[in-house]
C-alpha cells in the first residue's frame, strides 16, 4: 500500500500536487498546476488518492528544497512549503 501511494505522488509530481491541492482548497485563481502536461491523468490520481493527501503534504515539507526547485510550473520551494503548511493548518472542504 505503502508502495502505491508513493508512485501516485511521484506519477503527479509534489509540486503539482501541492499547486492543485492549493486551487482547490485555498485560491481557485492559483493557476501554476495548469502549466504542464497530462493534467487530466494527474487530476485522476489526485482524485483517486484523498486517503494520502494529508500524510503527501507532510512528505512535501520533507523534501529536499532542490529537488522541488526542478518543477516545471513556475513555483519556488518556499512558495510550495508555504502552501503546503496553508492547507495542513486550513478546514478541508469537500471535493
Amino acid at each position: 500500500m505503502e508502495k502505491i501511494s508513493e508512485n501516485k505522488l511521484q506519477k503527479m509530481g509534489a509540486s503539482w500536487f501541492v499547486s492543485y491541492f492549493y486551487y482547490k482548497q485555498i485560491d481557485n485563481k492559483h493557476k501554476n498546476w495548469e502549466n504542464t502536461t497530462s493534467i487530466s491523468m494527474r487530476i485522476s490520481f489526485f482524485n483517486n488518492s484523498k486517503d494520502f493527501h494529508r500524510k503527501w503534504l507532510q512528505e512535501v515539507l520533507l523534501k529536499n528544497a532542490g529537488r522541488l526547485n526542478t518543477n516545471r510550473i513556475g513555483l519556488s520551494a518556499e512558495t510550495i512549503y508555504k502552501m503546503a503548511k496553508v492547507l495542513l493548518q486550513s478546514e478541508w472542504k469537500p471535493y
